[in-house]
Formats: structure tokens, C-alpha cells, sequence
């Protein structure tokens, strides 16, 4: 499991200060009784997100050469303009969407995934992911507050049910 680099806790009995709570991790209510069941079926997981309804830009800011200036302001407001120096400009992105993902600490063999939602494998294991696009197809209509919170909401359900029929990992390992 990986820490939380930001935050540490203080024990409210003893005043100490611990940066992890031994045999727990935090995690988003919307999708807390999934990693729980995960977790009672034998799945090791280390990050997970419910996905958000964001507005707004990127927190990570971008660099590019100065000669693609004007191809990013050919984006218009999906990229807004920090920095231009004599080599680079720096730039940060429009948030287009978001995903509901859980990542695992193993690489599992799961004979089927959830609607919606692709595998992604890397070296500190794998991630199960659904984009949640912001935007209609023509990525200049936002599709309204309501219709992002129905369709992260669909990813959520569709995950708690894909780990309803997961086979319980405890019983396969002698």
C-alpha cells in the first residue's frame, strides 16, 4: 500500500503523529463498499478514485517549444497560455473528463472486466479504468452537470457489479 505523501494523522488520545494508519487506507465513500468487497475477495488494490464532476484546467502545467504557439492557440480555451519564453511555452490543459479506476498491487487474471472499463498494466501493477468524457462528441457542448454525475455514477455501479461476481481469491490459494 502506498502512503499519502501530503497528510499525516494525529492520534487524538496520545497526540502522536504517524504519517499512515497501520491497517487502513482512505479512500472515496462512493466506491468504498466495492474496495471492500475487493479486499474480502483477496484483491490487494493501492489507489482508487470515484471520479468527479471537475471544471476547470489541468493542476500539471505543460511545456512545448515556442514554434507550437500558435497550434496551441488554435485550441482556444481548451489550452490557456502561462509562459511564453524564447524557447517554450508553458501551458496547462482543459480538464475533458475523468475516470473511475481502482489499481492493483498483483496482476490478476479476471476471466471477464466491467462494461465500460479497460486494463491498463504497469510496474507497480495494474489499474481497471472508465473514462468519463465532459464533453459530446463534438468537444465544444459540455454535457450538463447531471448527465457527468448519471454516467460516473453508471461506472460505479458497474464495478460494485463486476466484484459481485469476482470468485472469492481467499478459496483459490491453498
Amino acid at each position: 500500500m502506498k502512503k499519502n505523501k501530503t497528510s499525516v494523522f494525529v492520534h487524538t488520545k496520545t497526540g502522536e503523529i504517524v504519517d499512515h494508519l497501520e491497517d487502513y487506507f482512505v479512500c472515496d465513500k462512493d466506491i468504498a463498499a466495492t474496495l471492500s468487497l475487493l479486499w474480502k475477495k483477496g484483491y490487494r488494490t493501492y489507489a482508487s478514485c470515484a471520479g468527479r464532476n471537475r471544471k476547470g484546467y489541468s493542476e500539471e502545467v505543460f511545456e512545448a517549444s515556442v514554434e507550437q504557439l500558435p497550434l496551441l492557440r488554435e485550441q482556444g480555451d481548451f489550452i490557456r497560455i502561462l509562459k511564453v519564453t524564447s524557447e517554450h511555452v508553458y501551458f496547462k490543459q482543459k480538464i475533458l473528463g475523468d475516470s473511475v479506476y481502482i489499481s492493483f498491487s498483483e496482476f490478476y487474471d479476471f476471466p471477464f472486466l466491467p462494461k465500460g472499463f479497460q486494463l491498463e498494466k504497469d510496474e507497480d501493477g495494474m489499474t481497471l479504468r472508465s473514462y468519463n468524457p465532459y464533453y459530446k462528441e463534438d468537444y465544444k457542448t459540455r454535457r450538463s452537470d447531471m448527465e457527468i454525475e448519471l454516467q460516473l455514477f453508471k461506472a460505479r455501479v458497474a464495478l460494485y457489479q463486476w466484484v459481485l461476481e469476482l470468485e472469492n481469491r481467499k478459496q483459490l490459494v491453498k
